[in-house]
């Protein structure tokens, strides 16, 4: 089978330019990671435990758990909605090891 120089180019600079396109999509992602400040504190994120202990909203009028139960999508942002919901997650775990 030949080969010709032309396709042994084209092989190879699809495949550098899909790496380049991972990496800059890995790249993109990773900056998007580090834009957000999440809140440090439970009621920041605006949840408290009811006297049940679960997690709830908190009642803007009241400012106590209300009612209303977690919310994982808050935006329209699958990755955001994730990075949300573990850093909520670490302040949980920070309120556990503290107590």
């Amino acid at each position: 089978m030949k080969t010709s120089l032309f396709s042994v180019f084209k092989y190879y600079n699809l495949g550098i330019h899909c790496y380049f396109s991972d990496f800059s999509k890995f790249f993109v992602m990773s900056l998007k990671k580090h834009e957000e400040i999440f809140p440090k504190t439970l009621k920041e994120f605006g949840y408290g435990f009811n006297e049940d202990g679960k997690l709830r909203k908190l009642d803007p009028a009241t400012g106590e758990p209300g009612e209303e139960p977690f919310q994982f999508v808050v935006k329209d942002d699958q990755d955001y909605n994730q990075r949300h919901y573990e850093a909520l997650g670490e302040v949980g775990k920070l309120m556990l090891l503290s107590s």
